[in-house]
């Protein structure tokens, strides 16, 4: 092919063109124009910018490595006093054109794909308890208003099943039954809770009990790891945990990945504690966000730091 140097003016329009190019390569339809030119790799040791008559209808846009592409833009501002916007903001950041369709897709890199937070959540194990300030989980030491329940309707919306252990298990199907069925009183926020409790898909971790008639409750039984591992992958919109001496055992399994914790302005000085039996390591955590309620609690949303 025929080498010919070009303007500035014209290097400027052939880099709007660029511009112009980038929403055509998402698409991955570009409109062909009849003349197109192709931007070599730049030499490193070469002082102007060469440009090389590409053939008709053959535009394609094509990533090329950070290097190739400092070094064309070096070379573009020696070449001439062009624009700090040009050189800066220029799309030949993340393209180039190209006129060879072969070369184009030979040497075309993938950039990382996207990972959505909502993939990123997907099936964990989430640990959500309310807890005072000195680390007692006893729930009838918390605050038990309309903003907690709330606060706990809308964690177990986000979930796909909650899972519990045997105790935990029957404390709870002790009262909010009959909550939800209208037979004992609760304000509106408590109901609500009752009525979506009723309708959740129920897990009980359990080696002295089968049997669980509470609507929607299944037992998982034999090895703890695999029983709540294949439930953690059989539920893509997460399980939420419920119970603090269960926690400890997944916990020691590396099974939990998040922590949401309701901490209450409430120094208890007795009751059971927060994994007061022990693991095997400290965890480290990171904060995802803290959140403080009217009450004057603070929910506390943490992830296991891999």
């Amino acid at each position: 092919m025929r080498k010919s140097k070009f303007t500035e003016e014209q290097i400027i329009g052939f880099l709007k063109q660029a511009e112009a190019g980038m929403a055509v390569a998402e698409r991955q339809e570009a409109q062909r124009s009849k003349d197109v030119f192709t931007v070599r790799r730049a030499r490193s040791n070469s002082s102007q910018m060469s440009f090389c008559m590409g053939r008709p209808g053959s535009i394609r846009i094509c990533l090329m490595p950070c290097s190739c592409v400092q070094a064309m833009k070096a070379q573009l501002v020696n070449s001439g006093p062009l624009s700090a916007r040009t050189a800066a903001g220029s799309p030949l950041n993340r393209a180039a054109w190209s006129g060879d369709r072969v070369s184009a897709h030979r040497h075309r890199q993938r950039a990382p794909r996207r990972v959505s937070r909502t993939e990123e959540t997907l099936g964990l194990l989430t640990f959500s308890i309310n807890v005072t300030l000195d680390g007692c989980v006893d729930h009838q030491q918390g605050i038990a208003d309309d903003e907690t329940h709330t606060f706990f309707t809308r964690l177990m919306d986000d979930g796909g099943a909650m899972l519990w252990g045997r105790v935990t298990y029957e404390m709870m199907e002790s009262y909010w039954p009959a909550v939800a069925r209208g037979d004992a009183e609760a304000p509106p926020a408590m109901r609500e809770w009752a009525i979506k409790l009723e309708g959740k898909q129920k897990y009980v971790v359990s080696s002295t009990r089968s049997d669980f008639p509470w609507a929607n409750s299944h037992h998982i039984a034999g090895d703890l790891r695999t029983g709540v591992q294949k439930l953690k992958d059989a539920t893509p919109d997460g399980v939420l945990l419920g119970s603090g001496k269960l926690a400890t055992e997944l916990d020691r399994l590396d099974l939990i990945d998040e922590y949401k914790l309701l901490v209450h302005p409430r120094i208890a000085g007795r009751g059971p504690t927060l994994y007061e039996s022990g693991l095997p390591i400290t965890r480290r955590l990171e904060l995802i966000s803290a959140k403080p309620l009217r009450n004057g609690a603070v929910a506390m949303h943490y992830r296991r730091a891999r």
